[in-house]
């Protein structure tokens, strides 16, 4: 082999390697990315809360893993509270009593599948539903696992808030912003 034939040869050996490495590089980026982004538990929560009577409330919950992972629901942790509007002392806004009780949230379920949703109506009579109620829903997710390393990662907490207006005895409707449906 002459000094020609081995530059040749030496300059194949360096491009092919350079062309596995790109590659090598690029599908690496790219799983960690997929892993990261879609490996990955992502809980939603969403609630909403109505007067159905000056005594009662109902309120939708709405749990969805977006992620591809199966996730496991804590035990404790997962439940609905509620509170009550008082005008505040200090301005125009509004403070909001201790919570009057906490209601367990998805008994019936002990994890959540991949893209998965599930959905929890709850009703929750002897309220005074005529004042404007504060619901907030909470969700623990636990023993989460990295999808890369498969060691523990810490859990996932996810709330969410909504507020159910002042029934109306009159009319038996709820209005947005407190006054009687139809009212000028």
């Amino acid at each position: 082999m002459t000094l020609e034939q081995a530059d040749t040869t030496a300059s194949l050996i360096e491009t092919g390697l350079t062309i596995l490495a790109i590659l090598g590089g690029w599908y690496v980026g790219y799983r960690s990315f997929y892993r990261n982004r879609f490996d990955r538990p992502r809980l939603t929560l969403k609630a909403q809360a109505r007067a159905t009577s000056p005594t009662e409330i109902l309120i939708d919950v709405e749990l969805s893993n977006l992620g591809s992972p199966k996730v496991d629901l804590a035990e404790s942790g997962r439940g609905v509270k509620f509170w009550y509007a008082v005008p505040a002392d200090n301005s125009a806004g509004v403070d909001w009593e201790d919570p009057r009780r906490v209601v367990r949230l998805f008994t019936n379920h002990s994890w959540i599948e991949a893209r998965e949703s599930v959905t929890e109506q709850i009703y929750i009579p002897e309220v005074d539903a005529r004042r404007t109620i504060r619901v907030e829903a909470r969700i623990v997710a636990v023993n989460l696992r990295s999808p890369v390393l498969r060691l523990p990662i810490s859990n996932i907490e996810v709330s969410t808030v909504a507020i159910a207006t002042p029934f109306h005895e009159r009319r038996g409707e709820v209005s947005p912003h407190g006054q009687e449906a139809g009212a000028n």
